[in-house]
C-alpha cells in the first residue's frame, strides 16, 4: 500500500515533465501532410504532392511555370498569396519573369 503512495506523485512528475506525452491520431498527420507551411518562403516550392508558388508582393505578376515531361513550359499571370501549380511530379519549377500582368 505504501508503494502506491509513492508512485502517484512520481507519476505525476513524470506527466509534468512530458515523459508521457500522447500521440497524434493517424488522421491528422495525413491531414496536414500536404498542407503548406505557413512559414514558406516566396517564390517555388513543393509540399509531399503539390507544387506551389508564393508571390509576396503586391499586383498580379507573370510567372514561368516548368512542367516534367513533353509540356514543357508555360506562363501563368498570378495574383498576391499561394498558388496551387498542380502535382509536384508534373512541375519542375517556377519563377518571376519580371512583368506585371492585369
Amino acid at each position: 500500500m505504501r508503494m502506491k503512495t509513492l508512485l502517484t506523485p512520481a507519476l505525476v512528475g513524470l506527466m509534468a515533465t512530458g515523459l508521457f506525452a500522447t500521440a497524434t491520431p493517424a488522421s491528422a498527420e495525413t491531414v496536414q501532410q500536404d498542407t503548406p507551411s505557413p512559414s514558406a518562403v516566396c517564390g517555388y516550392y513543393e509540399t509531399t504532392a503539390t507544387a506551389w508558388y508564393e508571390h509576396c508582393g503586391s499586383g498580379r505578376i507573370w510567372i514561368e511555370v516548368d512542367f516534367s515531361g513533353l509540356r514543357g513550359n508555360e506562363l501563368r499571370c498570378v495574383g498576391p498569396g499561394r498558388t496551387d501549380l498542380g502535382g509536384a511530379r508534373a512541375v519542375n519549377n517556377a519563377w518571376y519573369v519580371g512583368r506585371t500582368c492585369n
